[in-house]
């Protein structure tokens, strides 16, 4: 679950000051909701000027990492639009999507900045296919894509 879900018996207040803090002093964080459809999404990029990103369907410290890598990348220049593809370590393909109403899943990086827009990193298979392929996963992997795809773009 998210820090607020995880401390139900704090205030909502706390929970977003305690976010706050982390937004003030690391410039932006990430938030993981641990749940049936687990997603993880950055809070802050919105003051560097660029979108929030998430991604779903991972673990907290593969998520973690993806977003991190892909973050400080982004502030370091690097540009993605939807439909834009990237590698990371020579085998995991993402494109990015544009999350359709991200008040509905980035729901404390909108309490804390208000409205924004946010992309989400979709994550290949170890084969390379990603959800839109029949192939995908064998049917084994789950993950939501929360927004329409774009045309392929390589960045």
């Amino acid at each position: 679950m998210c820090w607020l879900c995880d401390n139900r018996g704090a205030a909502k207040r706390d929970a977003l000051d305690k976010i706050r803090a982390k937004v003030d002093k690391f410039g932006w964080t990430i938030e993981h909701v641990r749940s049936r459809d687990p997603r993880s999404y950055t809070i802050g990029l919105r003051e560097f000027g660029e979108p929030e990103l998430m991604v779903t369907g991972l673990p907290p410290d593969a998520a973690e990492d993806i977003l991190t890598r892909v973050a400080l990348a982004i502030l370091e220049g690097m540009w993605l639009h939807p439909g834009s593809q990237l590698t990371l370590d020579h085998d995991l393909l993402l494109e990015v999507v544009a999350v359709d109403q991200p008040y509905l899943h980035l729901c404390i990086a909108v309490a804390i900045e208000g409205p924004i827009e946010a992309r989400q990193l979709v994550w290949s298979d170890p084969h390379g296919l990603l959800p839109w392929d029949p192939e995908y996963g064998h049917g084994h992997l789950i993950q939501p894509v929360l927004g329409r795809r774009e045309q392929p773009y390589a960045a």
